[in-house]
């Protein structure tokens, strides 16, 4: 069974899982700078995807707060949790479809190592 491997070079600590996803990343731009850059968008859209949801979260909290009697009365706060709703599940499957496609495509540039025994 393999665990997380650490070493440390030039004063850094690195981790071999990091060390390895940053040399395919590399590889991969210079074979595919197409898909890399399809990468680093999906990577700045998830965060810009987790800030609006921030965002959206902060808005309920605050009707929520703000809200007197019945909750189910508040029409902003209904249409506020439905786009909320709506928004999520839209940012999630399009971030997990484009995810899976640069996962396989990353894929093809591993190589498979086997350790000594």
């Amino acid at each position: 069974m393999y665990g997380i491997v650490f070493f440390v070079f030039n004063k850094y600590l690195y981790c071999y899982a990091g060390l390895e996803d940053q040399i395919l990343s590399d590889v991969v731009s210079l074979e595919r700078p197409d898909l890399e850059e399809q990468r680093n968008q999906l990577i700045v859209r998830i965060n810009a995807d987790k800030n609006q949801l921030n965002a959206i979260e902060d808005k309920i909290l605050k009707l929520l707060f703000e809200s007197e009697g019945n909750i189910l009365d508040n029409e902003d706060l209904i249409n506020t949790l439905n786009d909320s709703k709506v928004c999520v599940q839209r940012h999630l499957t399009e971030n997990f479809l484009t995810t899976a496609l640069v996962l396989l495509l990353h894929a093809k540039y591993i190589f498979v190592h086997a350790p000594s025994c």
